[in-house]
């Protein structure tokens, strides 16, 4: 998939990615403003959902959000889990690492979203791209889509380079 081509696609294949989430949720993830006009263009391609608070959250129709090739994403920034508003709304239930354990010697480790959900954490260690979910194992139809992703990470860090992908805790 090539970049957006759009505002319009920008917020589909952020909503796809993160959503449900709101326009300030898309403000501070992008940094860009002014997004509320492109999310009213979008309402009739999105469900809304409410929280607790009755805040809303926008997500694409079922058909758009389920397509068969949207991809796992490899986040690198920590504002996966920080910018959005609630934070749970990306957070997967179950159980989570303690936050000394988003470090791997001194250095943050990447988010493994999920059908817009964070799964798993990931790191490159010499070569390998570590992918350490959190409880339940990603489901082994997902492994191949998320190992694509993570060779074109690692050949992006280390170019011509011999690379593998895991699953689970280092070796």
């Amino acid at each position: 998939m090539g970049p957006a081509s759009s505002l319009d696609d920008l917020v589909t294949r952020y909503l796809a990615a993160f959503g449900p989430a709101s326009v300030i949720d898309m403000q501070a993830w992008s940094g860009m403003t002014r997004m509320r006009e492109v999310f009213e263009r979008l309402r009739p391609r999105l469900r809304t959902f409410r929280d607790e608070r009755g805040k809303r959250a926008l997500r694409p129709s079922a058909s758009a959000a389920t397509r068969p090739d949207t991809p796992a994403h490899l986040a690198s920034c920590p504002t996966t889990t920080t910018s959005f508003s609630p934070r749970r709304s990306i957070a997967h239930p179950g159980p989570r690492p303690a936050p000394r354990d988003l470090l791997e010697h001194g250095v943050m480790r990447g988010s493994l979203l999920l059908d817009g959900f964070v799964r798993a954490m990931w790191i490159p260690i010499e070569g390998t791209l570590v992918i350490t979910p959190f409880g339940d194992p990603i489901p082994q139809r997902e492994h191949p889509p998320i190992a694509e992703e993570g060779m074109r990470l690692l050949e992006f860090l280390a170019p011509g380079e011999r690379h593998r992908v895991t699953f689970g805790p280092p070796d």
